[in-house]
């Protein structure tokens, strides 16, 4: 027998395949395959299949094998067939004188019986979902405990990390009352919390200091803020506040954007950024470095030292441009232009030549 893969040797009805193969058990499809088999397969036409054959295959007139038939035992192979031509109505019972009796297809397949082979599924699908094991319903999990802050051990609550009310001074007003009045219902205890971790006596701290805790919380966010402030001891310097989350904020953004930092890197990093205390500056010095692909430090720093020339330029054109203190205008710089020079005088004989007069030379 030929032991290569031919595509499309049999023409197989899809209709068997999508519609019947679902509502048969393996050992039924199986007898359902070998009859298609054996009906549409070109050269050997035979619808006319007996026990012997679906168990062990045909044979040719010289006795050869023409095939191994489906793997079946005799009795599986009449279980099958008594459901397939009894109940199902897929085949059909040939019976023939003085021969075993054989079984075909039914040629008017849609005659089956549907409603049986459904409701078996059915049934089928009951049992399975029946037999499955029910999961355990475990307890829900106890709620976690709440963080708690490490400098009062009480539960921390949730504050918003940076604030989207836009401050506006205006007026004598104390400038931390006008901050606690334009903050909004979720923001406020957010402040409040950063005025008590900054001065314990909030009667003492001066506006400038409040509207300066209230720009690095919009900088630098609570959490970096909580950090620097709890780091810093009693009654901080906002200067080192400031120097203190930058610098976070410069670590993480260059192990992110350049590379692993080094003690020694560390240490210039401290030394640029109490240099440099601005955070938008170095955060323009890191997308310059990454657009052009020059990722390290002396990148950075030579845009930090171009920003600062640029502000040195603006604040000294502003300060020109600024009346003086006695209400006149500012002077106009020099101008550069050259004062054409005046042509040289002529020889006082020519000049008496012109008039018309004799010119006499000096006694010698």
């Amino acid at each position: 027998m030929e032991r290569t893969l031919v595509p499309n040797t049999t023409p197989f009805p899809n209709f068997l395949s999508d519609e019947i193969m679902p509502l048969l058990t393996g050992d039924e499809w199986k007898i359902v395959h070998y009859a298609v088999l054996s009906t549409l397969r070109p050269g050997r036409p035979d619808d006319c299949i007996t026990i012997a054959q679906f168990v062990k295959g045909k044979q040719a007139e010289d006795g050869a094998w023409q095939d191994h038939g489906t793997g079946l035992s005799e009795e599986q192979v009449k279980e099958c067939l008594a459901f397939l031509c009894d109940k199902a109505q897929i085949f059909l019972r040939h019976d023939r004188p003085r021969k075993p009796m054989a079984y075909r297809l039914n040629p008017d397949i849609a005659s089956a019986q549907w409603d049986l082979l459904e409701q078996r599924q059915k049934q089928w699908d009951d049992e399975a979902a029946a037999s499955r094991p029910v999961e355990p319903v475990e307890p829900p999990a106890p709620p976690k405990p709440r963080a708690t802050s490490r400098r009062t051990g009480q539960p921390a609550e949730r504050y918003p990390e940076k604030p989207q009310t836009t401050i506006r001074l205006a007026g004598d007003s104390p400038v931390l009352k006008q901050i606690r009045q334009q903050l909004s219902a979720e923001e406020r205890p957010a402040y409040e919390h950063l005025v008590r971790l900054y001065a314990h006596e909030q009667a003492s701290m001066e506006g400038g200091e409040a509207w300066q805790l209230y720009c690095l919380w919009q900088t630098y966010g609570f959490s970096g803020l909580v950090n620097a402030l709890q780091g810093a001891g009693a009654a901080p310097a906002l200067a080192e506040v400031n120097h203190t989350c930058l610098l976070a904020e410069v670590l993480r953004t260059y192990e992110q954007e350049v590379g692993r930092v080094t003690p020694g890197l560390r240490q210039e990093l401290e030394k640029l950024t109490a240099e440099f205390p601005v955070l938008e500056q170095w955060q323009e010095g890191f997308r310059v470095a990454v657009r052009m692909n020059r990722r390290r430090l002396s990148t950075i720093e030579t845009v930090l030292k171009n920003l600062r020339e640029k502000e040195q330029g603006e604040a000294a054109a502003r300060e020109a441009a600024r009346p003086a203190a006695n209400g006149s205008r500012p002077r106009r710089p020099a101008s550069k232009r050259r004062t054409p020079s005046r042509p040289p005088a002529e020889s006082p004989g020519k000049e008496a030549a012109k008039s018309g007069e004799e010119w006499a030379p000096p006694p010698e």
